[in-house]
This record gives structure tokens, C-alpha cells and sequence, in this order.
């Protein structure tokens, strides 16, 4: 009954729906593999923003990014604010409210520039030409903590109004602008002392929450998908064995008929 699947169709159709499969599993693995480095990382950064702060140079690189594992650690360094080179990162929401980012360096008294975000403000109605007020950094030697954070990709975005410099993206090459020795990260405010003096006049700065939802992301999701198209593969290509194997058991109707009489009136 099962000798068509001997044929060289047959066989083929076999051998690919089982490449297929191999393929799909190989797949899920591989999505496997990403939901366990996640994982690990998810756990390196609860560890981290639960630390301690360790000083900036211990923590940093003037060479290379601090990685996925030093996401969100907390670090300290002491400095003087430079306002003169602050810039203002476009298109940062938070409330679902559009705004910017101030981005300070710090020049540490250990040398190395550390760009620090010390806030978000809200962007003002008169549109990307009118740009916001906020109280200023304090002056003379502070001591922050902030949490670390990686280098983003992509193009700076950097323009210039009314004499301000803004940008899209928090680039390697912002944290190199100037060139002179600089981290390779950016920090988001937690603390400084002294604090920032709140002018009345002026909105203050609002802090960067910390992170609270670290999800593994559709890894799981990803792989029980792809084990699942391999199984189709293969139960799909039984259950087509099975129906051309039986494509002829289908008892069919049949009509009894009379045999045809031939008569014949000739005496």
C-alpha cells in the first residue's frame, strides 16, 4: 500500500519537509540561546542598579562602551559642570510628553569628561524654535551619581538654534566632541550634592526613572513557533502519505441494473 513512498517524488518530498524541519529546530535554538542571553543580561543589570556606586574610572573606559552587563550600574565622580558645552537631546519623551534631555559634561578632577544627563524638560509650544528654559547646574565641585548608560547608534542629528546646540542621538562621537579624553558612557542623573539651587522663576529638571520593566522580550514566543512549523512539516507530510495511500477506500455508490432484454418481433 506504502511502496509509492519508494518513488523518487515520494522521497524527495520527504527528505525536504525533513531539511525543513532540522531548519525550524535549528531556529528555535537559536531563539533559545537569545532568551537565555537575556536573561543573563536582565540579571547583570538588577545586580548592578542594586549595587553600590563604584567610581567612574573603575566602572568606564576612555576606550571602549561599558556593554550590555553594565547597563543601568551606578557610578560616582566628582567635577566641575562645563555649561558652556551642555547640549539639548531632541525628542525625549516622558508622561507622553515631548521634550529634551540635558546633557552636561562633567569634567572630573580625575580627568576624563563624563557626559551626564541631568534631566528632562518639557519642549515649549513655540515649537523646535523657541527653546525651553530650565534652572541651571550648580557651580563649582559636585559629586554625582548617576546610572550608566550606553553609547546610542545612528547620526548625531546635530543643529544649532538660537545659539544652542541640539542633537537627536547621544553618539560616540558627542562624547568625543571636544577632544579631550571622555568615557565611552553617559550617565542619567540619580544625585549630586551640592543639589541643583531651583530657580522659581525657571521649570526645574525632571529626574530619569529608573527602569522597572526588564522584559526577556518574544524569544519564548519565537521558539515555540518555529518547533511548532517543524512539527507541521512532518505530521503534514504523513497525513498526505496516509490520504494518497487511501484515495481509493472510499466505498462508492453503486445502481443495480436491469441486463438489457433484446427482444425481437420477428415471427
Amino acid at each position: 500500500m506504502y511502496r509509492f513512498l519508494l518513488s523518487p517524488k515520494w522521497v524527495a518530498s520527504f527528505l525536504l519537509c525533513v531539511v525543513a524541519a532540522v531548519v525550524c529546530v535549528r531556529l528555535a535554538h537559536w531563539q533559545l540561546d537569545r532568551l537565555d542571553q537575556k536573561r543573563t543580561i536582565n540579571a547583570a543589570i538588577t545586580a548592578a542598579r542594586s549595587a553600590p556606586p563604584v567610581p567612574a574610572d573603575q566602572a568606564l573606559s576612555t576606550a571602549s562602551d561599558p556593554g550590555d552587563r553594565r547597563e543601568y550600574a551606578r557610578v560616582e565622580a566628582s567635577g566641575q559642570y562645563d555649561t558652556a558645552g551642555e547640549v539639548l537631546v531632541r525628542n525625549r519623551t516622558q508622561d507622553n510628553t515631548l521634550g529634551y534631555y540635558v546633557l552636561t559634561p562633567l569634567r572630573t578632577t580625575d580627568g576624563p569628561v563624563l557626559w551626564v544627563v541631568r534631566g528632562w524638560v518639557a519642549a515649549t509650544s513655540g515649537g523646535a524654535t523657541q527653546l525651553p528654559t530650565y534652572s541651571a547646574a550648580p557651580g563649582g565641585t559636585v559629586s554625582v551619581v548617576g546610572r550608566v548608560r550606553e553609547p546610542e547608534s545612528g547620526s548625531t542629528g546635530a543643529v544649532q538654534v538660537s545659539g544652542r546646540n541640539l542633537i537627536t542621538r547621544i553618539t560616540p562621537e558627542v562624547l568625543r566632541a571636544d577632544g579631550e579624553p571622555a568615557y565611552d558612557a553617559f550617565v542619567e542623573l540619580v544625585s549630586q550634592q551640592p543639589a541643583a539651587k531651583d530657580d522659581a522663576s525657571l521649570p526645574a529638571l525632571s529626574a530619569l526613572p529608573a527602569p522597572d520593566d526588564l522584559d526577556e522580550g518574544p524569544h519564548l514566543a519565537y521558539a515555540v513557533q518555529w518547533y511548532l512549523f517543524a512539527g507541521m512539516f512532518l505530521v503534514g507530510y504523513g497525513l498526505l502519505a496516509r490520504n494518497y495511500a487511501h484515495r481509493d477506500d472510499d466505498p462508492r455508490a453503486t445502481v443495480d441494473e436491469e441486463p438489457d432484454v433484446v427482444r425481437s418481433d420477428a415471427p
